[in-house]
């Protein structure tokens, strides 16, 4: 080939040579004729075919390196937009700044989708169509991944929704591990996974597990199980008791907690059912139901339900472990949109729903104190900002279920049926002693 005849060339002037070479499916090895004794970085995915027969040389090993932090592109986006808009405010960086950090939450922290709107459109339909487009194998993958039943470091999945994190540890000083590329993709795997859990009873002991244990081993689990926990009344009161009213940003005081499910009699209002929400299916929207989306890019919201009074109240429940979680006006047109496409007559009686929504985190780590903000509008979204602003917004952290008078044995066998990991009865242990 050309570069190699190059090379060749260089070495007889008297040159040293050293090669960065990008390996692809076409080329999974050197040809006969490449020189082994030319060093160079081979580029590659993780994918052990792709460099299988490089490794063959003597003193070849393998480096991997991480993807971007989002603190990073945070300070390419400052300086892009000093370059760019020289006279933009603060306050105008930091909204601009709201609208990056959701498509992060969508598609990772891959500057080539999250700096341009196109881009970054395109990457997000890919995202969609290789969600929904997983076989049974692959499913059957990742179900024991999230269950922590197998550790995941695969090359079988599509980058567009996995990334690498490079580990070590004691005895290897370079590996690799897989993640879900983002949270809103990690956290659709876990409720696709949920989805084919076949009875109540396997989602009610997950969720037990993940509020009893959410440390390291199963705070990954959190955004998606909490759902099911206000579908038993005693977790819902629980919720109830706990809730807290976000404040304004320039407020120092919490204000009176006024949930529709603070009050009297508010507790009975748990939904008694659960619903999955498809795309291309159309229902009657009714009370005491927990509807949960099944798309892994549903905008806003995890799930939500209805109360009935007065005025009906949308009760919208989004799980985070972040101190921040804002949206934008593009998000919540498109749930107002996804709304109306699946419930019978939205538009009829949408005006006149009142709206709350409930940010669940673990207790112990992050805490949400102020209104999160809708940022990315135009002077034409307007309706958009209006509608926000109304929403009532709360906060509640999760505390670890009581599992007093429960023998320790079957706690810990319960825990190692879902999640397969011993570490779990140093937790048990540990709470015991907390107790």
């Amino acid at each position: 080939m050309a570069a190699e005849a190059y090379i060749r060339l260089q070495v007889a002037n008297g040159s040293r040579v050293y090669v960065i070479y990008d390996v692809g499916r076409s080329q999974i090895g050197p040809e006969s004729n490449w020189c082994r004794n030319w060093p160079g970085i081979l580029i590659s995915s993780p994918n052990d075919g792709n460099c299988k027969g490089w490794f063959k040389a003597d003193g070849a090993g393998a480096v991997y390196i991480n993807c971007h932090h989002v603190r990073e592109i945070k300070a390419i986006h400052v300086w892009r937009e000093r370059l760019l808009h020289p006279n933009s405010t603060v306050s105008e960086v930091e909204n601009t700044w709201i609208d990056l950090s959701v498509r992060i939450g969508v598609v990772g922290p891959m500057i080539r989708y999250v700096l341009f709107r196109k881009n970054y459109s395109l990457r997000e339909n890919e995202i969609g169509s290789v969600m929904w487009g997983l076989n049974d194998d692959m499913m059957e993958l990742y179900e024991k991944v999230i269950d922590n039943k197998k550790t995941w470091r695969e090359s079988k999945s599509s980058h567009k929704i996995v990334k690498l994190v490079r580990v070590h540890y004691d005895g290897c000083d370079e590996d690799y591990r897989n993640k879900g590329v983002s949270p809103k993709v990690y956290s659709g795997l876990m409720r696709m996974v949920m989805l084919r859990k076949k009875g109540t009873e396997e989602r009610r002991q997950m969720l037990e597990a993940v509020l009893s244990n959410y440390g390291r081993d199963s705070a990954h689990l959190f955004e998606t199980s909490m759902i099911c926990m206000f579908l038993r009344k005693e977790l819902f009161e629980k919720v109830a008791h706990d809730l807290v009213k976000l404040r304004e940003p320039r407020n120092r005081e919490f204000p009176e907690c006024d949930s529709v499910i603070c009050c009297n009699g508010g507790a009975e209002l748990y939904p008694k059912e659960l619903a999955f929400i498809r795309e291309g299916e159309k229902r009657e929207l009714k009370c005491g139901v927990l509807y949960v989306p099944c798309d892994s890019c549903f905008p806003v919201l995890d799930a939500f339900f209805v109360v009935e009074g007065e005025a009906w109240t949308v009760v919208a429940l989004q799980a985070t472990r972040a101190e921040q979680h804002h949206t934008t006006v593009s998000k919540v047109l498109q749930l107002k949109k996804e709304l109306a496409e699946r419930f019978c007559e939205w538009n009829i009686f949408t005006d006149e729903l009142r709206w709350e929504m409930i940010y669940v985190q673990p207790a112990g780590g992050n805490v949400i104190k102020t209104k999160q903000l809708c940022g990315g509008a135009g002077a034409t979204e307007k309706a958009v900002l209006t509608f926000w602003k109304s929403v009532e917004q709360y906060q509640v952290s999760l505390k670890p279920a009581s599992y007093l008078g429960v023998e320790a044995a079957t706690h810990v066998s319960e825990l190692m049926n879902i999640f397969g990991q011993a570490e779990i009865e140093k937790n048990i242990k540990k709470d015991e002693q907390k107790a």
